[in-house]
């Protein structure tokens, strides 16, 4: 039984907006901290090689280095006075930097290289004048790539000595537009992005190496950066302070964008990726961030620490981010706590030591289906395992055979499953150990045949290859082979025994299929396709252990933009005992809107997905009821 207070409409939008806002800015000021300001002059780009050694550069010639994450910085002499517009270090020893001269004595590009850390710089000016480079780039010590403004594209093969422009798409009359920054997948693909300001946003990208550029216009306002995330799916952010930020995705290559306006003044001046669903962007004089947790489905407009105006931004893992902007500002974020996982993999047949392969702990994006490696570490020689660094986070642990054969066991997820619906979801909130793993056996047989074919991603909107995707082989009910497919969803087995063999396919976090092929000690059989969807996980049982009370975690991530889990346990009365669990969202007012769970479950540890993808912005509550056990909690939809 509740009871719903009536306060009166106006009390209670501005009880919400005052409930918001404090969610909104504790939230920023939890993730990021000020750091003493090295300078007054404005810092405008930062370079970083690891998480103690980075660079920042900006007004009159400034070039600061730190070698302690920054926390302290030293002054660099750039023997410049002017505007610096970018920095890029490959390493410790080797970088580059630009400026611009903008007085009588030189109007164009300065560049300046270093071989020593910064500890001296050698400068020349660009030999074309009225040329204002932007952006500098380096996949190798020799090979590097120049954008800016007026149009060109320049790319050098020998360090920087020389400097020769790219083979640009010149039909599209845009291909002339000013280049604010470079991306790179690999060393074949690579993404430039930028534009001009109320006429268009444009990218360039390449396939070859950088030989050749296509380019494409793809916003009404300049284009600031893009991250890659594979050779399909892009995210961009773009924007001017007329109509404001926007953000254009693409999951086909580019061929279509959806582009979006999200209502927010400002320009995000760069996109920096915490992990593969978690980006940033600072919004620069807007002293504002531009977060999302979806892979840039949904974002949220925040506070950056003490109104600071941050206009680089840069994560070299997950644990370490540095910004920099106005007036010598430098920012930090701050990591979570961080646990241990140990245990032993052994194989399931004899309990028996496995000597090498891998243990990975991982989750699953569940807005791309992609997989996304939180750790990874060696088997040692007696079995055992240690993941040196996780969050506290929804994980799953797998273990993986070494690349080169021969093995003798396939890829398990914990404690001893194959498919991953059955495997158990872990949630550390301490370092874990004994989280032992039974790898399942495989017994392989010497023939000269073969079965392949290809995995690929079905909805009703895409059908795409599906990379990491475990596909196996099995006589009877013992496993002779397994395979997992490249990034083409292409997969090979070899050497396997005849007979009628059972093909079966398993990707986390999409459907399962298999099929049969009878095999002979010659037979090459091509095209065992498959076709897997990506599924709602819903409610998942994330530990075997057994719980002594009822308990209702707070859910994460709050406040939230669309979908939140839940988390809650349910007691150990007896093991075989259930317990009808009921788990209800309420509105402000007190009204019901969705039911998440209403079924009968065993003691243990659970969480649920809450999607608000269709409810307005504000403050909703959550119950759990088991038994005679009762709580409610508070959850912020921001939109």
């Amino acid at each position: 039984m509740y009871k719903i207070f009536k306060f009166g409409r106006n009390f209670i939008s501005f009880l919400l907006f005052i409930l918001l806002l404090s969610g909104i800015n504790s939230y920023s000021q939890q993730k990021w901290e000020t750091i003493s300001r090295p300078t007054s002059q404005n810092l405008w780009k930062c370079s970083f090689v690891d998480t103690l050694n980075g660079w920042a550069v900006g007004d009159s010639g400034t070039i600061l280095y730190t070698s302690n994450g920054g926390y302290n910085w030293v002054t660099q002499n750039s023997h410049l006075i002017d505007y610096m517009t970018s920095v890029f270090f490959l390493n410790k020893r080797l970088g580059w930097a630009i400026a611009w001269g903008l007085d009588t004595n030189f109007y164009g590009s300065y560049l300046l290289k270093t071989t020593n850390g910064g500890i001296s710089w050698d400068t020349t000016r660009y030999p074309v004048v009225d040329t204002y480079i932007r952006t500098i780039i380096f996949l190798d010590s020799l090979k590097g790539y120049l954008g800016g403004s007026p149009a060109f594209l320049m790319k050098t093969t020998n360090g920087g000595i020389n400097w020769t422009r790219c083979s640009v798409d010149t039909t599209v009359f845009v291909s002339g537009f000013p280049i604010n920054r470079f991306r790179f997948y690999n060393d074949r693909f690579g993404i430039a992005c930028g534009g001009v300001m109320d006429i268009a946003g444009v990218i360039w990208k390449t396939t070859n190496f950088g030989e050749f550029w296509s380019v494409q216009t793809i916003a009404a306002e300049p284009v600031n950066d893009i991250k890659i995330f594979d050779t399909l799916h892009y995210l961009a952010v773009a924007g001017d302070y007329e109509y404001g930020a926007s953000i254009l995705r693409t999951t086909n290559g580019g061929l279509n964008w959806d582009y979006k306006t999200l209502g927010f003044f400002g320009v995000p001046a760069v996109l920096s990726f915490r992990n593969n669903y978690e980006g940033w962007a600072p919004m620069g004089y807007l002293k504002k961030f531009l977060k999302t947790t979806d892979t840039g489905v949904n974002w949220n407009l925040i506070d950056t620490p003490d109104s600071t105006g941050i206009f680089d931004l840069v994560f070299i893992n997950t644990r370490f981010g540095i910004g920099v902007g106005l007036n010598g500002a430098v920012i930090k974020y701050k990591s979570c706590p961080m646990y241990t996982i140990s245990g032993t993999v052994k194989y399931n047949d004899n309990n028996q030591p496995v000597q090498d392969g891998y243990v990975k702990a991982f989750k699953l994006d569940k807005t791309t289906g992609n997989l996304v490696i939180l750790d990874s570490t060696v088997i040692q020689p007696n079995g055992t395992y240690l993941l040196g660094g996780v969050s506290q986070d929804s994980l799953d642990i797998g273990v993986f055979p070494n690349s080169t054969p021969p093995n003798d066991w396939v890829i398990t997820y914990f404690p001893s499953a194959i498919y991953w619906k059955d495997a158990v979801t872990l949630y550390p909130t301490a370092n874990l150990n004994n989280i032992d793993v039974s790898a399942v056996r495989m017994i392989l047989t010497n023939a000269n045949n073969f079965i392949s074919g290809k995995v690929i991603r079905q909805s009703s909107t895409l059908t795409e290859n599906l990379k990491d995707a475990v596909v196996y082989a099995k006589n009877g009910n013992t496993y002779v082979n397994y395979a997992v497919t490249d990034e083409n969803g292409d997969y090979i087995m070899q050497s396997l025994p005849t007979g009628n063999i059972k093909i079966l396919v398993n990707r986390f976090g999409f459907t399962n299929d298999s099929t049969f092929r009878n095999v002979t000690a010659t037979s090459n059989i091509d095209s065992v396709n498959f076709s897997l969807q990506l599924v709602n996980v819903g409610i998942k049982q994330i530990s075997g252990s057994i719980p002594l009370e009822y308990k209702l975690f707070q859910n994460y991530p709050n406040p939230f933009n669309p979908a939140t889990n839940i988390r809650y346990q349910i007691r150990a009365e007896a093991r075989s005992q259930e317990s009808e669990v009921r788990i209800i969202v309420f509105d402000i007012l007190g009204k019901e809107v969705v039911t998440l769970v209403n079924q009968k479950q065993k003691p243990g540890y659970y969480e649920v997905s809450f999607d608000g993808s269709k409810l307005s912005s504000g403050i909703y509550f959550y119950r759990l009821q088991a038994g005679e056990f009762v709580n409610t909690k508070r959850m912020i939809l921001v939109k």
